[in-house]
């Protein structure tokens, strides 16, 4: 099984070369384990040196998996892919086009407690309603964290509905490109932002 193994990742190794992979780019490593219930070959994984982020693709050969559901064995190989992974990695090397947004959120509508969570749903919803690409905050996580976020995805505003607000049904609008916030009726909010910004 060992000699067999070994003539396996040699045979691997010249399909590499022959794929033209910079041998750098390869390491082989003896103490990986993956799923020892069904792969029947090499396995492998996809890792970046910088950022430290783990592994972004992992998978194997497994020719005795797919005959489990179709009485019938197929040699097979597969492999997951780690988009969310993908995707920090190119934002932490800046390799997005410039002209290439990290989302197409115009507004995002942010939670100021759970007592508020109803409010902002509802303010999102009739945004959604008109037209607006408008996303909600999953948590009440304090409003710096949001705004933070919102700032790091380039959603251009954000909508902050505090007890001061829900008492007066409305909203404060911030850009965030300068800062500049301003109160508004909640049923004006999507009047604002038209004026500001083009409906998705």
């Amino acid at each position: 099984a060992a000699r067999e193994g070994i003539d396996e990742l040699q045979q691997l190794g010249e399909y590499l070369r022959q794929y033209g992979i910079d041998p750098t780019n390869i390491e082989v490593d003896f103490t990986m384990v993956r799923g020892l219930e069904y792969y029947t070959g090499p396995i492998f994984e996809t890792v970046v040196t910088e950022p430290k982020i783990g592994s972004l693709t992992g998978g194997g050969r497994y020719d005795e998996l797919i005959g489990l559901f179709t009485n019938k064995s197929l040699p097979a190989t597969g492999t997951t892919i780690g988009i969310e992974r993908i995707i920090d990695v190119m934002e932490e090397l800046q390799m997005f086009p410039r002209e290439v947004g990290t989302t197409v959120t115009q507004a995002l509508v942010t939670v100021f407690d759970e007592t508020r969570r109803a409010d902002s749903i509802r303010v999102t919803q009739n945004l959604r309603e008109a037209g607006f690409n408008a996303e909600v905050w999953f948590d009440a996580e304090g409003l710096g964290k949001q705004l933070k976020y919102a700032a790091a995805k380039g959603i251009p505003f954000a909508v902050i509905i505090g007890p001061d607000e829900a008492a007066a049904s409305s909203a404060t609008l911030r850009d965030l490109a300068n800062g500049a916030q301003w109160q508004v009726p909640q049923a004006q909010i999507s009047t604002e932002l038209r004026a500001r910004i083009k409906p998705a």
